[in-house]
């Protein structure tokens, strides 16, 4: 009787706190809508930054042991979230779970009934790879590998609809800006003499004529003379315009920048 009462309370613990990661849109301490530069607070910089047709992309490998990979806007807002086990040398890492739901590596028949109790509500799916389910104005999906979780993907409803997860995929007509040639900058001596290091993360606003209309420090190193020189090289770089429904366009473009003294 006492084993029965505790599974029943680890149900409904699981319950109350997947309603409550719903509710809030979140996943592996990323939430929908969230600043990404709130999001390198928790996580530090990102050891992926760039810029893509379908959006921002910011990522961090081996995150307090899970794989974060975030799709922002270019107002840096967040609008998806995918999350995965790392992999060492070819092989998992450690198991470790989001606290908002705890799937990864899960059989598929419990994952899924996991998502039915706490009330989420099964989306139709051509792939079998693939397991959609509607959290309020949210979609979780979960990517199968030999039918346990491999992935787990939380994103808005208007990305879940671009994206093809809530009917036919939508062809983005948006081509972002692209870095044709970046300006080369020595090291700072201020910063060697400092032995200053740090990822930088830069800004910059293409006009459609491929000049560079702004170029402003978006996520410091930590060092004046760092920020300045990544700045100054964007400022300097050549890049193509970005394309909007077939026409040169205004974009932006993300640089993420390691400084560091050892190699």
């Amino acid at each position: 009787m006492r084993a029965r009462a505790a599974g029943i309370a680890a149900v409904l613990v699981l319950f109350f706190w997947s309603a409550g990661a719903a509710a809030s849109g979140s996943l592996a301490g990323v939430t929908l809508g969230q600043s990404v530069l709130s999001v390198t607070a928790s996580l530090g910089p990102p050891d992926l930054v760039q810029s893509t047709d379908d959006g921002q992309e910011w990522r961090w490998f081996d995150a307090r042991g899970i794989d974060i990979d975030l799709l922002a806007d270019d107002a840096l807002f967040v609008h998806q979230v995918l999350i995965a086990r790392p992999q060492s040398q070819g092989r998992p890492a450690p198991l470790v779970q989001p606290k908002e739901w705890a799937l990864l590596a899960s059989a598929r028949g419990h994952a899924e009934r996991t998502l039915a109790a706490a009330g989420a509500k099964r989306e139709p799916e051509p792939e079998r790879a693939i397991s959609a389910w509607r959290l309020g104005s949210q979609l979780l999906v979960l990517e199968f590998s030999a039918e346990a979780v491999a992935k787990i993907l939380l994103l808005d409803d208007a990305s879940a609809r671009r994206f093809g997860y809530l009917g036919a995929h939508a062809l983005s007509a948006y081509r972002a800006p692209r870095l044709v040639r970046q300006a080369a900058v020595e090291y700072p001596k201020g910063a060697i003499r400092d032995r200053a290091q740090g990822v930088v993360v830069v800004r910059v606003v293409v006009s459609s004529a491929g000049a560079v209309k702004d170029a402003r420090i978006i996520l410091s190193s930590g060092n004046a003379d760092i920020d300045a020189a990544e700045t100054q090289s964007m400022r300097q770089s050549t890049f193509r315009p970005a394309h909007c429904d077939g026409m040169l366009c205004e974009g932006v473009f993300l640089d993420r920048e390691d400084y560091s003294l050892d190699g």
